[in-house]
């Protein structure tokens, strides 16, 4: 088939692949610099915050309580010089630290590639949770017996009006879409410069 010069249209510029292309590097790089997710594909515990506890109330039990449950998980982050500091001092006085009190998480299992979450859906539900900045979360899982006696306790529905924030944890969607919409784009910009041309 052959097809008039005159009527030759150019093919569509690279511009939106341009576009695209800065938002799966800008993603990645962030997802390397700033996450402290792990780089292979796997599923992760994590504890999303929900509440502080309120003033007044027993912080130093329910951190007790916390703290003496054997719930712990790895939170990815890198091993700092005042993190190997504390580690240290915890090995010489093992008491648990009561400086940093528990706080009302929520226990969701998150999955992971790349160090950029995918999806993620409710592990152990509502838990009370101590994250000192470093390499481990304690937790205790609460259950709907114990979320019910905690608010009994602290007199106040706390955490009742929490709701699960999915998109913290599906945002590695944006740069996958991102790099299938450049290849969708390319194979479009290539089938029409063979049409131009009168290649079927």
């Amino acid at each position: 088939m052959e097809v008039d010069d005159g009527a030759a249209v150019a093919a569509p510029g690279r511009w939106p692949q341009a576009i695209l292309a800065a938002i799966v590097v800008v993603a990645f790089l962030a997802a390397q610099l700033l996450s402290d997710r792990p780089q292979l594909p796997l599923k992760r515990p994590w504890i999303d915050h929900v509440a502080d506890l309120p003033v007044g109330s027993d912080l130093d039990r329910y951190t007790s309580y916390a703290y003496a449950t054997t719930a712990i998980l790895p939170t990815g982050r890198r091993l700092t010089v005042p993190e190997l500091n504390r580690q240290m001092a915890a090995l010489r006085d093992p008491k648990p630290p009561t400086d940093v009190p528990a706080k009302l998480g929520y226990s969701i299992t998150e999955y992971v590639a790349l160090a950029m979450p995918f999806f993620a859906q409710k592990d152990f539900g509502y838990t009370l949770y101590v994250d000192d900045g470093g390499q481990y979360m304690y937790f205790a899982p609460l259950g709907d017996e114990g979320i019910a006696k905690l608010r009994e306790e602290l007199k106040t529905p706390i955490g009742e009006d929490y709701t699960f924030r999915w998109w913290n944890h599906m945002w590695g969607w944006i740069p996958l879409l991102a790099l299938i919409g450049i290849v969708v784009l390319e194979v479009r910009r290539a089938r029409i410069k063979r049409l131009h041309s009168g290649i079927l």
